[in-house]
């Protein structure tokens, strides 16, 4: 059955954010038909990933298209579909491919492949300036042709299929365990060769400076989220995708939501939250660059931190662009100063499990209560 009235969306919306979800989807007239409803809470990766969807659903022996997507904060999907769908080559990755090729005497045409590719990134990491560069991927595709003599991009093509036979070939040999590292440079090579002529992807150079090095990659960098999202809506029973942040026109209009002609609505709900309880403020000369993590501004940054909290009565939740954002904060003394305040603090750490993190949150709401002076919170946005 379809869900053709507004009602069975509020009750599907209301009910999927509730610990009874489990009773209401075997309730629900929806699965009315005898056979049993099971609920799997997963990781986006689990589904929009390609290689791990097809491994996921085959381990839990059901098909997408019995399924019911329902997706929290899917504004994060937008972004995550173009990463999965993007691909970089690196010096690391070729190093290592040298290595296992020549511990397992490959054929010496496939050494000079590796040989050129490493040799071509060391020379371009020497000329090109820091960020991305982009390249002629056509040009790039000739250019391997040339090194070694393939007459076509079918021959190239073979010879990456001939390249990854070899390498199953000799890992079976082995007793079928190895490094990925041949099969995930095959893999980029395959991706480049079905890419190259699409409008959909970004090719470059991308030049990076660590601590000690410069850092190149070779990348293929995908700009339409709709070459993973569609599949996911075309193909599962039916999707339901809820966001407090997003807009919808440009949400569905990016993603493809809205494919199913006839079969699609959108609705949007109005914020729980009073306006008169809101207060949003920017505060400048505070960032979180690489190049300004240093001990000064993590200073700077918790002096503003110090003027939130101690001027907010119950709870407060500091959120950082990363871990190590949140480990500099913790080594240039935030905490110190947050127990000053007479707040209990809390740290999200990277190591928790989910049941962990949940009786946290718990202890944080709770202290929010009078005669409580309230608690600060200190994770990750984007994570947990």
């Amino acid at each position: 059955p379809k869900l053709t009235h507004i009602k069975y969306y509020f009750r599907l919306f209301k009910n999927s954010i509730s610990y009874s979800i489990k009773s209401y989807l075997k309730n629900n007239e929806i699965f009315n038909n005898k056979k049993k409803s099971l609920v799997f809470v997963c990781n986006f990766q689990w589904l929009f990933n390609v290689e791990i969807r097809y491994r996921f659903l085959k381990l839990l022996g059901v098909d997408l298209d019995k399924c019911i997507l329902i997706i929290d904060e899917c504004h994060n999907i937008v972004e995550l579909s173009c990463e999965v769908n993007s691909n970089k080559l690196n010096l690391n990755l070729l190093n290592s491919c040298q290595v296992e090729m020549y511990a397992n005497g490959f054929p010496e045409i496939y050494s000079v492949f590796v040989t050129y590719l490493k040799n071509h990134l060391e020379y371009q990491k020497n000329k090109l300036k820091f960020g991305d560069t982009e390249i002629n991927a056509k040009e790039v595709i000739k250019n391997i042709c040339s090194k070694l003599k393939l007459r076509s991009i079918t021959e190239l093509r073979n010879f990456l299929k001939n390249l990854k036979k070899e390498y199953r070939r000799r890992i079976e040999s082995d007793g079928g365990s190895g490094p990925q590292t041949i099969d995930t440079l095959v893999k980029f090579w395959m991706d480049w060769v079905k890419k190259y002529n699409s409008d959909k992807y970004y090719f470059c150079y991308n030049l990076s400076k660590g601590i000690n090095r410069n850092y190149i990659s070779l990348e293929i960098v995908a700009l339409d989220p709709r070459d993973v999202t569609l599949s996911l809506f075309l193909n599962s029973y039916m999707s339901l995708n809820l966001s407090g942040t997003v807009n919808a026109k440009v949400f569905t209009f990016l993603t493809g939501l809205n494919c199913r002609k006839g079969n699609f609505l959108s609705l949007n709900a109005k914020s729980p939250f009073k306006k008169k309880n809101i207060l949003a403020l920017i505060t400048e000369g505070v960032d979180t660059r690489k190049t300004n993590r240093i001990s000064s501004m993590y200073k700077k940054v918790i002096r503003r931190v110090k003027e939130v909290v101690e001027n907010t009565p119950a709870n407060v939740g500091i959120f950082c662009t990363s871990y190590k954002v949140m480990t500099g904060l913790r080594e240039n003394g935030i905490e110190p100063m947050l127990e000053k305040t007479g707040k209990k603090v809390f740290v999200e750490k990277q190591n928790n499990s989910a049941s962990e993190n949940d009786k946290m949150l718990e202890r944080f709401k709770r202290v929010s209560r009078v005669p409580s002076k309230g608690g600060v919170l200190m994770g990750v946005s984007g994570g947990r």
